[in-house]
């Protein structure tokens, strides 16, 4: 037992004489800690990693708000259908034309009435949502036919 402990003793001043050798010849060896090369290059790849994530969380933005844009021209859109299918046949909003309702500050609302269309007694609602200024681009259009039922 005694043996192997000074056989162990041996081996580990022979690695220190080692590392003080190579630490004499090449001083780079022996430090302990990184050089401002690899601190300059790590922090080049954390920079573009985090770029990418802020580009990705604007357009996750930007998509959302379209998204909203587009859900509130389906509410509209569906609750005006509601409301015109709900009116008598012969209702003043349901006489062939163009008409115009009241939508949300932002957006709006018109829908167009066809008589006898496809067939006698039957009307296509053509309800249109449009929002104002820079989604001016997202317009809802949803049809819809009223029957006259006897």
């Amino acid at each position: 037992m005694n043996i192997f402990k000074t056989n162990q003793w041996k081996y580990a001043q022979r690695a220190d004489v080692y590392k003080s050798h190579l630490a004499k010849r090449n001083p780079r060896i022996s430090s302990n800690g990184f050089t401002i090369i690899e601190i300059l290059i790590a922090l080049t790849i954390l920079s573009i990693g985090l770029l990418g994530m802020a580009k990705m969380q604007l357009s996750s933005i930007n998509g959302n708000s379209s998204a909203r844009v587009v859900t509130d021209n389906i509410i509209q859109a569906s609750d005006q259908i509601e409301k015109l299918l709900l009116l008598p046949y012969d209702d003043a909003d349901l006489v062939a034309g163009t008409h115009t309702g009241v939508a949300q500050p932002g957006y709006t609302l018109s829908w167009i009435v066809q008589d006898d269309n496809p067939v006698t007694g039957n009307k296509i609602i053509t309800i249109t949502v449009t929002p104002l200024g820079s989604n001016s681009d997202k317009v809802f259009t949803i049809e819809q036919i009223k029957s006259e039922i006897n």
